[in-house]
Parts: structure tokens; sequence; C-alpha cells
């Protein structure tokens, strides 16, 4: 299976319950290794993953990209679908891209629909789960 959900308590996002008390909410990602994506006859599988996360719940929905052949217009609409689709509820795609993809994205303005990243952990950390330690000047 591609898609893989977790749910859990992201760090800092709390809401007021109503009794003055902080209530952690919980985020699902969902994470998509599109590794199969070679051709336009994979799109249905990769249609049928991101159905499959929105529908999940997922707040947040990881798709790697990188191991991907070249990514085409069909499978760009595909995710400006489900974005669409998450915007109701606050959701958030992030794309792990390689530098030509992340370049036709910045290119055609679709950098400003998705969070771009070009591994795993960078998305983990634009997601706000993640911070990588800075390195000190001497």
């Amino acid at each position: 299976m591609t898609v893989r959900a977790l749910s859990l308590l992201r760090r800092g996002q709390r809401e007021e319950d109503g009794l003055g008390e902080p209530d952690m909410q919980p985020v699902v990602i969902a994470l998509i290794s599109a590794s199969y994506l070679s051709d336009s006859k994979s799109l249905p599988r990769f249609s049928a993953d991101l159905d499959r996360a929105v529908s999940s719940g997922a707040t947040r929905i990881v798709v790697d990209l990188r191991p991907a052949g070249p990514v085409g217009t069909r499978a760009l609409n595909l995710l400006l679908g489900a974005r669409e689709r998450m915007l109701t509820r606050g959701g958030r795609i992030v794309l792990v891209a390689a530098p030509q993809l992340r370049r036709f994205c910045e290119l055609t303005g679709l950098d400003r629909r998705f969070l771009l990243a070009g591994d795993r952990l960078e998305a983990a950390e634009l997601l706000g789960f993640l911070s990588r330690p800075t390195v000190r000047a001497a």
C-alpha cells in the first residue's frame, strides 16, 4: 500500500475548549510514495491514492514524487483537485520533488498552492514536526 496515515498531536497547535483549557488538535498525515507514477497508465492508481488520503481525514499529505518519472499535467491536476478538497478543513499538501519539478512549480505558480520540499525530512520541517539542528559559527 502506498498510502500510510499517521495521526498525532502537532506541537504548539492548541485551541481553547471553552473551559479555559488548551486542547491539542490531532493532525492526520498521509504519505504517498509515488514511485509507480511513470506514465499515464499509473494515473488511476495515483488518483485512488490521493482520494484515499483525502477521504481518510488527512490534514497533511506528503507526496514523494522524487522516484517517479516525469510528472505530467494530468498528475498535477489530480494534486490540485486533492488540494481543493482539503482546503475546507485547512489541509496542506507537501510535494517532495526533484529540482526540475520544484523549478517548474516556481515558474508556473504552483509553489503558491503546494509546499515544496527536497526530501521527506524537509517536508516534516515545513509542516512543523521536525527542526534540524542549527550550526553555530565559532
